[in-house]
């Protein structure tokens, strides 16, 4: 699914091989979200949601993107982590920091769901990293 992610971000025009995503100080993971979400939107059948508010009390624990085909579903917390000397940003933070942030943060929106009543199947970590 990566190679036809990618191939779908090439023929969209997001991306060559030679500069995917470059690692400008003003990349945003709403932009990478967005990238990832059209794919799913336009791949799979079902239900496919970004910012799928996990809380009636804490509006803003959203997880980036909810699944359902009908019979499982799935949450999906978006990342990015690029190298310190490919990055522009300030704001740099290491690959194994930014995983455990993720798993975080779908460890607590799968217990407010299950507070909820709703039971999630799977989560999935997707992280956009890149080595030059």
């Amino acid at each position: 699914i990566i190679e036809r992610f990618f191939t779908f971000q090439k023929h969209q025009g997001y991306c060559t091989k030679q500069d995917c995503c470059k690692h400008k100080a003003d990349i945003k993971e709403q932009e990478l979200r967005n990238i990832l979400f059209e794919f799913l939107k336009n791949k799979m059948k079902g239900e496919v949601s970004i910012e799928y508010c996990t809380s009636i009390i804490r509006d803003e624990e959203s997880v980036d993107i909810y699944l359902n085909d009908g019979q499982e579903q799935a949450i999906i917390e978006e990342k990015f982590s690029f190298l310190r000397s490919i990055y522009e940003g300030k704001s740099y933070y290491k690959l194994q920091d930014k995983c455990r942030l993720g798993i975080d943060q779908l460890d607590r929106y799968a217990e407010h769901l299950q507070q909820e009543g709703i039971l999630v199947e799977y989560g999935f970590i997707y992280m956009f990293f890149l080595i030059l």
